[in-house]
């Protein structure tokens, strides 16, 4: 497996654990999943999720906090969209 599909299966994983009563924001639950993944060549990591509106800011931050025990030297941002 190379590193930007172990990327998208660990966020995946994130997804699957997370308890949606947790959140007050727009997200289709039913559908949420990890669309895109990689690593930036100065290292950093992007992450494109889809099923969530772009301002959910909360459910940014709990992506970014559990991925930071990952990889807690990379510079990591979450996306969503529709």
């Amino acid at each position: 497996m190379n590193k930007n599909a172990k990327l998208r299966q660990q966020v995946n994983e994130i997804l699957q654990k997370l308890d949606s009563r947790d959140f007050d924001e727009p997200i289709n639950w039913g559908n949420i999943c990890c669309a895109e993944a990689h690593f930036t060549k100065k290292g950093n990591i992007v992450i494109h999720i889809e099923e969530a509106a772009p301002d959910c800011q909360y459910f940014h931050f709990v992506v970014y906090c559990e991925m930071s025990k990952l990889y807690p030297k990379s510079k990591i941002t979450v996306k969503t969209e529709w």
